[in-house]
């Protein structure tokens, strides 16, 4: 095993510098290449595939290391490209299906391991073959590098050669025995009536092989051994037979693979050099991004060690280390926003140039809130799929948008208001201590149900537009009579839609969710439910009261509003005749008070009153 700083050191010296990008982005160009390598027809017929880098370096373990995009095209796609279309039976077959058993995405490197279900149409059978692959991809999402190994490749090609070999001896017209059948002499003879026909189509002029078909036919079935399954890049027949389907597209190139000399694919290697040598133009070592190794001139081993540590750590939401720039970037929106409301509303709003600052700061707030709650709730909309359990990255993403920006607006408005009533504040550090529940409950245990009571819990603080419209047009003197309509509407539309999603996410939770307890963790997010989710809605109801209490101070105003007719100045510019209808209007209530060092009783004998100014509410 390496050890550790020697791995720091490849992953850190690696010369590409690598783009900053999601793992799914690799998944999905790893899935574009896998859907061109399982119909290779499709690929040679428009002249190439988008999924290979032109400098790439391909290698596999059971034949050899081909270099370039031209090569490895012709070796992964010109190689099966017309051998579903051939009547006689092939030794190689084609893969037809593939399944992936394992994989691994840690960007630029994805490694998986795959079950290829290799097709013989003439026999009517499948046979499967287990490939582990490691591919390293560019800033383009192109492969530059991949690294394939067969496993337990002696054995499934002893199976081919066993299930294929009746076959094969009945279409070159011999008789076939089990038990004494020579099947590597069977698969040569095999080979070899493949092989020549195309050398001698295709290899003439300067790239001739063989004098004749004769010549080429001995060579093949009885100079050259057949070989064993791993010696598909070594001086053998069974090497030139994977050559033979390449020779179409560039003779130039691989008639001599086919030909006595083998060329530069079929030919006797030294072990210890196959096993030694790293033809790859950088490393798999998988850090997220990389440094150049200019970087690390003259750095100490341990410096070299702990900078692989850095690169090679992940950001969780519970990671401390971590720096967002987005959300940074939102708090200084929250800012700039926050100033370009005060300079507007100081210019064009007599009304708020009259609050106290405390007020003016609630009043931009309301503003604020009012704005990023409603992209919030679109957000929302956007992934209201999962609210049928219809996932998805871009609802997932929405989501997660979402929880920032109410995060990031209860942050900051708990820093730019000079007061909060502890009503609300208890209520910005619930919905704060919710949301990072959520996230710590996703990061250890990746329920997708608490997506989706994530999305039910947003919801109570993303449809709360019309109480900061209510309270604006309160602060900035908008008209009694629609600034107390906008109040009661939003606060019964708040304590109904409260309710409503109280109850949603405690049956969503209940259906979905309380029955996971193998975990602390799935614990924790039960109580907080539970237990927040009580808080959240007792704050809310308090908050619904308050609204609505604030609507019944605009009564006598609405009353003053409306009971006081239209009347023409009085002659010489004199003032307005109150109203009849205001001059009897019982706006005042008497309530008898008790004063200290007297009595109750005047010395009339009649009780002393306290004129308190109570708003009338009209019937």
């Amino acid at each position: 095993m390496l050890p550790l700083v020697t791995l720091a050191s490849l992953a850190l010296a690696a010369p590409v510098a690598m783009a900053l990008r999601q793992p799914h982005e690799y998944l999905a160009a790893l899935e574009r290449f896998q859907d061109d390598f399982l119909n290779p027809g499709r690929v040679m017929e428009r002249g190439g595939s988008d999924s290979l880098a032109d400098d790439m370096v391909g290698r596999v373990d059971v034949t050899t290391t081909f270099e370039s995009a031209e090569l490895n095209i012709e070796y992964l796609f010109g190689l099966f490209s017309n051998i579903r279309d051939e009547t006689s039976t092939s030794i190689l077959g084609y893969p037809a299906r593939q399944t992936i058993q394992t994989l691994v995405v840690e960007p630029p490197i994805v490694y998986f391991s795959a079950i290829l279900e290799v097709d013989y149409p003439t026999l009517n059978l499948s046979v499967p073959a287990q490939v582990d692959m490691t591919t390293a991809w560019n800033d383009d999402l192109k492969m530059i590098s991949y690294d394939a190994v067969f496993r337990r490749w002696a054995q499934t090609f002893q199976y081919i050669m066993d299930q294929v070999s009746p076959q094969i001896a009945k279409e070159l017209n011999e008789t076939y025995d089990p038990q004494t059948t020579d099947k590597a002499a069977l698969m040569a003879r095999k080979a070899a009536t493949e092989i020549c026909p195309t050398a001698m189509e295709y290899c003439v002029g300067e790239n001739q092989q063989y004098e004749s078909y004769d010549q080429c036919y001995s060579f093949l079935a009885e100079e050259r051994q057949w070989g064993n399954g791993w010696e598909g890049g070594m001086d053998t027949t069974w090497c030139r037979y994977i050559h033979r389907n390449m020779v179409p597209f560039r003779p130039d190139v691989h008639c001599a693979h086919i030909g006595p000399s083998g060329g530069d694919m079929c030919i006797d290697r030294d072990y210890r050099e196959v096993t030694q040598a790293f033809p790859f133009q950088q490393t798999f070592v998988a850090p997220n991004v990389t440094w150049d190794d200019r970087d690390m001139h003259g750095l100490s081993e341990r410096s070299i060690r702990e900078l692989g540590k850095v690169k090679l750590t992940l950001a969780f939401p519970t990671t401390v280390a971590f720096f967002s720039v987005p959300t940074f970037v939102f708090f200084f929106l929250l800012y700039v926003g926050a100033k370009a409301c005060e300079a507007g509303l100081s210019r064009w709003s007599r009304p708020y140039r009259k609050l106290s600052p405390a007020n003016q700061r609630n009043t931009v707030t309301y503003l604020l809130n009012t704005f990023f709650t409603t992209v919030a709730l679109i957000l929302q909309l956007v992934a209201s799929p999962v609210l049928a359990h219809e996932y998805s990255q871009r609802a997932v993403q929405a989501i997660t948008l979402t929880a920032a920006f109410i995060s990031a607006l209860y942050l900051f408005e708990m820093a730019y208001r000079d007061f909060l009533r502890p009503s609300l504040l208890a209520h910005h550090i619930c919905t704060l201590l919710a949301i990072f529940s959520l996230f710590i409950a996703i990061e250890k245990t990746y329920h997708p149900a608490i997506v989706t009571v994530g999305t039910i819990w947003l919801f109570q603080a993303t449809t709360e537009q019309s109480i900061f419209i209510g309270l604006l047009m309160y602060r900035l003197e908008c008209g009694a009579r629609w600034t107390r309509r906008i109040l009661r509407f939003a606060a019964v539309q708040s304590l109904l839609c409260k309710f409503a999603f109280a109850v949603y996410l405690l049956i969503e939770h209940s259906l979905k969710l309380v029955h996971f307890t193998a975990v602390p963790t799935d614990v924790y997010f039960s109580v907080v439910v539970y237990l927040i989710g009580t808080l959240l809605l007792t704050t809310q109801v308090y908050g619904s009261w308050a609204v609505w209490a604030i609507s019944l101070k605009l009564d006598k105003q609405v009353y003053l509003e409306e009971g006081r007719p239209s009347q023409p100045a009085a002659a010489g510019g004199g003032s307005i005749p109150p109203s009849p209808a205001l001059s009897t209007a019982p706006t005042l209530v008497e309530w008898p008070e008790t004063f200290e060092g007297g009595t109750d009783d005047d010395a009339e004998g009649t009780p002393r009153k306290k004129n308190l100014d109570v708003p009338h509410r009209p019937q």
